[in-house]
């Protein structure tokens, strides 16, 4: 008897270290956080930016970094519970044995998330990099040869209309994160929401996520995070449309780039406060978003889907609706609308008696599952509400307990 205890015991202890090893990532989190150089982040920083809800790091220069320096950055990104992507561009710096060397190094780290194999491809136009990610040397399949389990990335920049899309598609062979980066404040644009880009930021994340679905492919966003140069400081109004354009597409990985950028542009204090902020809001809604529906049919909305855009979704007992108005997006300087008298209805069964609006102090009345709002031009609101629990009914007599 005290053998067979001790041996359900021992299956019980192996059980749990199994779920533990195989635990999905944190709940109630996005991937979200910065780009950065191998070279100017250390474990301090690493740990500062997990104390503030960071989940994930993209790192340049590993393809020139010695094995050491990056095996450190992901002991101490481990530590702190971070994700790497690790970069390797511009990989043709080194030869495809090389890259094998780097790859079977690092693969089985815990802390490694994928590989990071092309930054904007479709802009080089001094070689054919398409040809050197899959021919020959063929990047991409030494890559894969070496480590089937870790996704590969690569990322395009504003693909802002159909022609540029087209380039971008040539490299979909190669990758199995499509990534776009778009920094949307230029430094002559004139004023908050004069921005060429911001127009059209909701259908490039709308295309990002069309093209994934279509591929079979996985999809992560890249958001400004730093000013300087040609770019503009933007406001914290501009930078959460910028992020939740992409959260309401179904986009999960946020990275803002980047960390000490250099040339040229620098981390001004207002970006990087409300970098910090926008990861904790974000962070705020993870769990229902990621178990959202985009236009999802639960929600019943009086605007049409070129007018307001949202997401809906449930974690437990709570709901929560993303939305932005997006209405008169197409125009470029000076574009955008206001939107009034937005109708929401909460689905059937929810009788919410009102619905908190997240992060900006208010609350709203709910009358048989109803509520209305307003919108400033590309405003984005965050609905947040709870279900009743379940009522139980006690069992009828004669119904007895079971043996």
């Amino acid at each position: 008897m005290k053998s067979k205890l001790l041996n359900k015991l021992f299956f019980a202890l192996a059980l749990v270290f199994v779920l533990a090893v195989s635990a999905p990532a944190e709940a109630g989190k996005f991937n979200t956080g910065w780009w950065c150089r191998i070279s100017e982040v250390d474990a301090a920083t690493l740990a500062s930016w997990a104390g503030q809800g960071q989940t994930m790091v993209l790192v340049y220069n590993c393809h020139v970094a010695p094995g050491s320096m990056i095996t450190r950055f992901l002991d101490a990104a481990g530590a702190t519970g971070i994700k790497v992507i690790i970069g390797l561009t511009p990989v043709w710096e080194i030869s495809a044995s090389q890259l094998a060397a780097i790859v079977n190094t690092h693969k089985h780290h815990p802390a490694l998330y994928a590989w990071y194999l092309a930054d904007e491809p479709e802009l080089n136009t001094g070689k054919d990099v398409h040809y050197l990610l899959a021919v020959n040397p063929g990047y991409y399949r030494v890559i894969k040869a070496n480590d089937p389990k870790h996704p590969v990335l690569i990322s395009f920049n504003y693909p802002y209309n159909a022609a540029i899309w087209h380039k971008c598609r040539r490299y979909y062979d190669v990758c199995d994160i499509i990534g776009v980066h778009d920094y949307a404040k230029y430094a002559g644009d004139p004023g908050p929401w004069h921005l060429g880009e911001a127009q059209t930021q909701y259908d490039m994340w709308k295309q990002l996520a069309a093209d994934a679905k279509a591929h079979g492919k996985d999809m992560m966003a890249t958001c400004q995070g730093m000013s300087g140069g040609s770019y503009g400081v933007m406001s914290y109004a501009e930078l959460k449309h910028s992020a939740f354009t992409a959260v309401i597409n179904g986009i999960d990985k946020i990275l803002y780039w980047m960390w000490k950028p250099g040339f040229g542009f620098v981390n001004d204090a207002t970006t990087l406060k409300s970098v910090q902020s926008m990861v904790a809001e974000l962070n705020g809604v993870a769990d229902e978003m990621k178990n959202g529906h985009t236009f999802s049919p639960a929600i019943r909305v009086n605007k049409g889907p070129d007018e307001l855009a949202y997401r809906y979704g449930v974690h437990g007992r709570n709901h929560v609706i993303a939305a932005v108005n997006i209405k008169g997006r197409g125009r470029r300087h000076g574009g955008g609308d206001p939107l009034s008298g937005v109708a929401f209805t909460l689905p059937e069964g929810v009788d919410a008696a009102s619905v908190n609006v997240l992060y900006e102090n208010r609350s709203l009345p709910v009358k048989n599952r109803r509520f209305t709002d307003n919108f400033t031009k590309y405003q984005v609101h965050l609905y947040q509400f709870t279900s009743a629990p379940p009522r139980h009914t006690a069992p009828s007599a004669g119904i007895t307990a079971p043996r």
